[in-house]
Order: C-alpha cells, then sequence, then structure tokens
C-alpha cells in the first residue's frame, strides 16, 4: 500500500485460470476516468433504438387485437384498441426497466459504489425490441456480499414485479370480454415453462373460468397485461444469464468466484450461438464484441456469501432456467395438446 498510494487500490481477486488468488491493481474511486464524447453518444444512441424497436414490437403485439370474424368487429373498430394496446406495452416494459435500474442504483448509493451509466441495447421487434439495460461497476466494491446485491436488487424486483404483472394480466383474461382481449398464439405461453405453470396456476386456483381458446387453431385470448408481463419476464431472465456484464454473470461470480463465472459465460455463449436463432446469435455477438467498461474487481473476491444470499441466488437463476424451458410435448395446455 505504501509503494502505490492513495491513487490505486489494491483487490484481492480469484485466479481465472487456477484457484490461487491474486493481487489486482486498479485506480482508486478518486481517479475516476472521464467517458468521452463517443461514450455518451452511443449510450443515446442504444437508447434510441432500443426505444423504437421497443415500438415496434409492441406495433406487433397490438396487431394481435384486430378481433377474428366471430365477433364481427371491423378493423376501423379495432384501431383505437391497437393504439392503446402498443402505447400501454412500450411505456409498461420501459416503465419497469426504469425501475428495475432506479433500486440497482439505490443499492449501488447504499454501498457506497458508483454505476456506470445504464446502457439499453436493442434487438429486432420480433424478439422483444429491447434486451433491457445495464450498467458497469465503475468503483471497487468492497466484497462479493456487495455485488451480489447490487445484481441481485435489479433482477430480482424486475423477475417478480413482472411475474406478479402476468399473472393479473392472466387474472384479467378469464373475466374481461373478448373484444379487449388479444388473440396470441398458443406458443405465445407454451414456449416458456414458467410462463406456462403461472398461468396454470392462476386458472386453476384463482380465477373463476378458464382461459379463452381457439377450438379450431391454437390461439388464446390474453389480456394486454398478461402479453406485457410475458415480455417483461423475458427480459428478466435475458438479464439473467451468466454472461459477464449481465447481472446473472455477477451472480454467479459471487456466488461461485470469477473463474467458474468464466466458464459459465462462455458455455452461454457457445449456446447462444450453436441455436442459429438471430436474436440470440446477436445477444452473444452483442457480450462479445461491444466496447463493454469491465467492472471493477471486488477488494476481497476470496470470501463467499452466506447461506441466505446463496439460496437466493439459486432460486433466481432456476427462474431464468425455468423461463427458456418450454412446456413438456404431449401435455395439455389449455386443453391443447403440445406437440
Amino acid at each position: 500500500r505504501n509503494k502505490v498510494g492513495d491513487r490505486y487500490s489494491l483487490c484481492l481477486a480469484e485466479g481465472e485460470d487456477d484457484d490461487r488468488p491474486v493481487v489486482v491493481v486498479v485506480p482508486s474511486d478518486s481517479e475516476k476516468r472521464n467517458e468521452s464524447l463517443t461514450f455518451y453518444m452511443l449510450v443515446a444512441l442504444n437508447a434510441l433504438v432500443s426505444v423504437y424497436s421497443l415500438a415496434k414490437r409492441s406495433v406487433m403485439i397490438s396487431e394481435f387485437a384486430v378481433a377474428p370474424a366471430e365477433l364481427a368487429a371491423t378493423a376501423a373498430s379495432a384501431a383505437p384498441m391497437m393504439t392503446g394496446v402498443a402505447t400501454f406495452h412500450t411505456a409498461g416494459v420501459l416503465a419497469l426497466i426504469t425501475l428495475a435500474v432506479a433500486l440497482q442504483r439505490l443499492m449501488a448509493w447504499r454501498h457506497k459504489i458508483m454505476l456506470g451509466l445504464p446502457m439499453m441495447f436493442p434487438t429486432t421487434p420480433s424478439a422483444m425490441g429491447t434486451y433491457g439495460a445495464c450498467s458497469s461497476l465503475i468503483s471497487s466494491p468492497p466484497n462479493r456480499n456487495v455485488v451480489f446485491d447490487v445484481a441481485f436488487t435489479g433482477a430480482s424486483v424486475f423477475t417478480v414485479v413482472s411475474l406478479v404483472v402476468f399473472a393479473v394480466g392472466i387474472y384479467f383474461s378469464t373475466i374481461s370480454p373478448m373484444s379487449e382481449l388479444l388473440r396470441m398464439p398458443l406458443s405465445f405461453l407454451s414456449s416458456s415453462l414458467l410462463l406456462s405453470s403461472v398461468a396454470n396456476a392462476v386458472v386453476s386456483f384463482i380465477s373463476p373460468q378458464n382461459l379463452f381458446v381457439s377450438s379450431a387453431q391454437n390461439f388464446l385470448y390474453l389480456h394486454p397485461l398478461a402479453a406485457l408481463g410475458a415480455d417483461a419476464v423475458m427480459l428478466s431472465a435475458v438479464a439473467l444469464l451468466p454472461l459477464r456484464h449481465l447481472d446473472g454473470g455477477r451472480i454467479l461470480s459471487s456466488l461461485w468466484g470469477r473463474r467458474t463465472a468464466v466458464l459459465f459465460s462462455r458455455i452461454t455463449l457457445a449456446f447462444l450461438v450453436l441455436s442459429s436463432r438471430p436474436a440470440l446469435v446477436w445477444l452473444a455477438a452483442v457480450a462479445v464484441f461491444f466496447p463493454w467498461r469491465p467492472d471493477r474487481p471486488a477488494r476481497n473476491e476470496i470470501t463467499a456469501p452466506g447461506v441466505a444470499r446463496t439460496l437466493l441466488g439459486y432460486a433466481l437463476l432456476l427462474m431464468m432456467i425455468l423461463v427458456f424451458l418450454p412446456w413438456p410435448k404431449g401435455v395439455l395446455l389449455f386443453g391443447k395438446m403440445i406437440v
């Protein structure tokens, strides 16, 4: 410490290639790096493109508001509802992202560490429009507990609130007139085991009647709140992927150490690329090639979090896995056989 002075901090970190601890010397928090104009322009550009792509996604969702022929509704009568659904969906997703970012920054402020500007990442409207927002740790946390708290706060609130919104939307789907519902493909829910299970639980134990399901085709009728909640749950699951710079990567790093987190990050990248789905390949490209600002290492990366944090982290990561697992084939979902 006497040799490096106050301009640098010493961090006791786990080696990425072996179990031996290493000492990492990083500039102290007082030596703040001024961001370039290019960085601020990149933040603004990503935000604008993300909002635009999200709006396009919301318009795609609103097109399901065109009532089918059996309701004898015209396109003109459906236009006001389409506009309302698109506006509601865009505003709702942005509000949930803002809530998660704000609570994460509040937790960082409570632990007296600094976060960088939140960076939004756009994707195609057919996927989700945006992958949400991510902030870098620009000051060194004291230990892995603080890394966990910062990552867990935003991700957990985002996930839980989104699930509540989805469950309330499913309930409204069973009591609202069909003219107020969206005619969605059954795959909108069957692609996620967690969403399908929550919808089944709400229909079975809370709602007075079942969801409206098309008898001839694989369509079901959902309230716009359910569509908003479903997209938000998928966004929260993306944030929990064990990739560097995402909350899932930070949670894994805080629980199992840097070396294990790096290994899982590489495995996840391989799965994303091998999926051959453009949206997932794009996510892998963003994770690898985007000019990320690396997180500052914790000053003590050796001491692992306690049992309570470990169990909470496992529960959140398990929810992420359940979101990406599909509903089993050959099992009935709302009276329809999934094939």
